[in-house]
């Protein structure tokens, strides 16, 4: 079972090329997006530091044979998911995505090491590593809808061996200027 586990996260960090593009392009607003998502994956307390992985998360739609899917993604605004997929084509580096929170990066390689040994040997090894982080977090470039009132953006959030989550948030700018989650899609949970 421990390699079954570890072939998964293996197989789930090279499922993406990792050569990281140029640097990614992002707007004044981007902050405000990224801390609305992550109030969204942590509400209450925030992880200090934040832990981030090196590189932003692919996102595909889902396929044709999944109708079910798309009559959800039917609900967010027109062409929004079509713009995070051709965004998030490829992987680039967070190192400058703006975040507001204290962070540590963590790569791949340090992931791959950290839970050689399974899920359970792994999440003891990562908390004692990262003991006030909460786990780690995985975040896709952001796509803007017309009007710059609205953002998608893809996550995955890593919290233990059966903790964890991978959603589509839609983020709206209130009349207030603040941004705020109006609709979360979740991909996989466990």
């Amino acid at each position: 079972m421990r390699h079954l586990w570890l072939a998964l996260l293996i197989w789930q960090l090279d499922q993406s090329p990792r050569r990281q593009a140029d640097r990614l392009q992002t707007s004044s607003s981007d902050s405000l997006v990224y801390e609305a998502v992550l109030d969204s994956a942590f509400p209450g307390r925030r992880p200090t530091p934040l832990v981030i992985t090196d590189s932003t998360l692919r996102f595909d739609v889902p396929g044709p044979g999944v109708p079910e899917w798309h009559a959800k993604l039917a609900s967010f605004p027109a062409n929004i998911v079509t713009r995070l997929a051709e965004r998030a084509r490829q992987s680039y580096s967070t190192a400058n995505l703006p975040l507001v929170r204290a962070r540590v990066t963590i790569t791949s390689a340090e992931l791959v090491e950290i839970f050689r040994d399974g899920p359970g040997e792994g999440w003891w090894r990562f908390m004692g590593k990262f003991p006030e982080s909460r786990g780690y977090v995985e975040l896709s470039p952001i796509a803007w809808g017309e009007g710059g009132v609205d953002a998608l953006v893809y996550y995955q959030q890593h919290c233990g061996p059966l903790c964890g989550q991978g959603a589509l948030l839609w983020v709206v700018r209130d009349a207030g200027g603040r941004w705020r989650v109006r609709q979360k899609l979740r991909f996989w949970v466990s």
